[in-house]
């Protein structure tokens, strides 16, 4: 399934009647910036990449449901079998 893609635009402004685009100014001052700068940039943009989804959620709490169901028909197994011996 592939995601739907928007494409977004950046706020503008004005100043002294000249209009311009706030992504075109920071995509000016990248190359000014410093080595460990771009580096910790690249790093938040990976760690932004990896943030997790509505899927990914879903995904995690039906993990967690049968997980508790599992523990949940063990703990029944035992009951049982408990009241079996005493019986």
């Amino acid at each position: 399934m592939a995601w739907p893609t928007a494409t977004a635009t950046a706020p503008k402004h004005s100043f002294d009647k000249e209009e311009f685009s706030m992504a075109d100014t920071a995509n000016h001052l990248i190359p000014e910036q410093g080595k460990f700068r771009r580096a910790l940039a690249a790093v938040f943009r990976f760690l932004g990449a990896l943030e997790s989804t509505p899927f990914d959620y879903t995904l995690d709490r039906i993990e967690r449901l049968e997980r508790e169901v599992g523990r949940l028909k063990d703990e029944l197994h035992q009951v049982q079998h408990s009241g079996a011996v005493d019986a």
